[in-house]
């Protein structure tokens, strides 16, 4: 028999894309135009990590012929670097928490949006802070309030964001705001008060 190879071209240089990617396979000592047939398993791969693609030639009268050695390769997929902007805390519009005072704290739970999944975030995924750096539990008084993840929360979002270098997740913040609540005291005016030598008070 005549000696053949099949070798998988490694890469392990692929960033990922969210596309499924496979690797090419080199033949070599096919003879007189002769194609050597093969399947290839793990070849087809998208999320980030290193997957082990092997190849075995197929069983017919041509590679009957050969003595086929295989080599298996390596294909790697590495995270993609989030886009600026493409990564932020705040409500699921991706704006700033904000509301106005009713002697309630939030209404929704923080939302992380990321560059592949969104997150809406549980009790103990974040805290709120207030302009002295104080942790504030579930907020309810006026004023501007720094909201941040904890550790569970920034596993939560890195979970969900795997095929994503997210960087540094503990500078993640945002603000959230309870704006003031308008109110009006009126003095209710009386100019038809008779002496009567008593003191006279009017109400608000």
């Amino acid at each position: 028999k005549a000696k053949a190879t099949l070798t998988v071209t490694s890469n392990d240089e692929i960033t990922y894309d969210g596309k499924a990617h496979s690797l090419d396979v080199a033949t070599e000592g096919a003879v007189n135009g002769e194609t050597i047939t093969y399947t290839t398993d793990h070849n087809s791969n998208t999320n980030v990590g290193q997957y082990d693609v092997t190849v075995t030639a197929d069983k017919n009268d041509v590679n009957d012929n050969y003595d086929i050695t295989v080599v298996k390769g390596s294909m790697t997929i590495i995270k993609a670097t989030t886009p600026e902007g493409e990564i932020s805390i705040g409500n699921a519009k991706g704006e700033n928490l904000k509301k106005t005072y009713d002697g309630k704290s939030f209404g929704e739970s923080p939302v992380v949006q990321g560059p592949e999944a969104d997150v809406t975030l549980r009790d103990g995924d974040y805290e709120y802070f207030d302009a002295n750096g104080n942790v504030v539990k579930d907020p309810t008084n006026a004023g501007d309030y720094t909201v941040k993840l904890t550790a569970a929360g920034i596993k939560a979002v890195a979970d969900a964001n795997s095929n994503y270098d997210l960087g540094d997740l503990t500078t993640l913040v945002n603000k959230a705001t309870i704006s003031k609540a308008k109110a009006t005291l009126t003095v209710t005016s009386n100019d038809e008060i008779t002496y009567d030598g008593e003191a006279h008070s009017l109400d608000v």
